[in-house]
């Protein structure tokens, strides 16, 4: 049976003396749907728990709670608009009722510095994580899992940036540390693994990256199913890499279950799905195949201008 059908039993069946045991199952679903990649039903569960938590108690830690949840949940679907109202909302609630500097709002703060590095805006996005990181190492030391987080961040900034070296350090930095705290297949240590696989690619360390893909993606495959978004990233990076070692027939194969996988899961137009679109076409001109690589490339296109234009209307108004 599943997770929305057994609650749906329960709510029938429950005789409820705590008003609130609605909405904490609702956010409890919510969360292991977004667990699995069932994230358009967790965004249904999220609104509902939300929209109890306030008709009974207004806003309280638990409602702004969901909040964040939605928030993180709108950015993995591609919705950074709606992504950023929630955050925004959620952090300016915690702010006024935890402070600036507890532990739960500095959660919200590292996520807003996620959405802001998803947009580009790196400054911002390195000005949130290094705030995160203060607050962090300050309360709960330099080697706990909650540090490491925006450690890995931080780590992806300098890469973005092209700081390759300090790139390194920290992506390495944060694997030791899981690996030790978690374990070395642990889906948080296997991310790091993922990140440092993308540095090398782009170094052209071309054997390394492959070697650290494959451990990703063996675990990622065990842990999280082969269908599950985590897993068709590192398929996507894997494809990048064979493309780069003119290995194409299997680039095209990581490449078709990538995109498979994310048009189910994310859609046609998420930027995750929009890039897999666009790396089959740069991976088409490769082979001369022009037809079929402009096709993807107007796919690609198409997708973003459609994404994009909420922003356009948003600026001019």
């Amino acid at each position: 049976m599943s997770p929305v059908a057994i609650l749906q039993r329960r709510e029938h069946r429950w005789k409820i003396n705590d008003s609130t045991e609605l909405p904490k199952a609702l956010h409890r679903v919510g969360n292991l749907l977004s667990n699995h990649g069932r994230l358009n039903q967790a965004n249904n569960l999220y609104r509902e728990a939300l929209t109890e938590y306030e008709e009974l108690l207004g806003t309280t830690h638990s409602s702004i709670t969901v909040v964040h949840d939605l928030a993180d949940l709108y950015l993995r679907m591609g919705r950074l608009e709606e992504a950023y109202h929630m955050y925004q909302r959620a952090l300016i609630q915690r702010e006024s009722i935890l402070g600036p500097n507890h532990l739960t709002t500095l959660a919200t703060v590292n996520s807003m510095g996620n959405l802001l590095c998803w947009q580009g805006k790196l400054d911002l996005a390195q000005a949130m994580y290094q705030r995160a990181l203060t607050g962090r190492r300050k309360q709960l030391g330099p080697d706990h899992i909650s540090t490491l987080v925006v450690i890995n961040n931080i780590g992806n900034i300098y890469s973005h940036q092209g700081n390759n070296k300090a790139a390194e350090a920290m992506y390495e930095h944060v694997i030791i540390g899981r690996e030790k705290t978690l374990g070395p297949d642990h889906t948080c240590t296997l991310a790091a693994v993922n990140n440092l696989g993308n540095l090398c690619l782009h170094q052209g360390l071309n054997d390394r990256a492959e070697e650290l893909y494959e451990r990703a993606l063996r675990g990622r495959e065990y842990i999280l199913g082969n269908h599950h978004i985590l897993t068709l990233a590192t398929l996507n990076n894997i494809g990048n890499l064979y493309s780069r070692q003119k290995r194409f027939e299997e680039a095209e194969r990581m490449y078709q279950k990538a995109l498979i996988g994310r048009k189910r899961i994310l859609g046609d137009n998420h930027a995750s799905t929009l890039s897999t679109i666009n790396n089959i076409g740069n991976l088409f001109c490769d082979l001369n195949r022009w037809a079929e690589a402009e096709s993807m490339y107007r796919q690609a296109l198409s997708g973003r201008i459609n994404v994009l234009e909420p922003y356009k209307q948003h600026e001019a108004q």
